[in-house]
């Protein structure tokens, strides 16, 4: 059985700074910039289906190959 990370929380003295440095080093976007939490996610596409409901894809998690 393989682990995927889903979160990671670091305590800082300056949340903000340290999430913005990381979404610029990792290529992400940033979804929440509260002053008590600050969240980066890899960009999402959002997509219509054929009935015009939206979704959201994202593109393949890196790491080990599950085969």
């Amino acid at each position: 059985m393989a682990l995927d990370w889903e979160q990671v929380v670091v305590d800082a003295a300056d949340p903000m700074s340290l999430g913005r440095w990381w979404a610029e080093a990792l290529g992400w976007v940033v979804v929440s910039d509260a002053p008590d939490e600050y969240e980066i996610r890899p960009e999402q596409v959002t997509l219509a289906g054929p009935e015009g409901n939206e979704f959201c894809a994202l593109g393949p998690r890196g790491g080990l190959s599950h085969t």
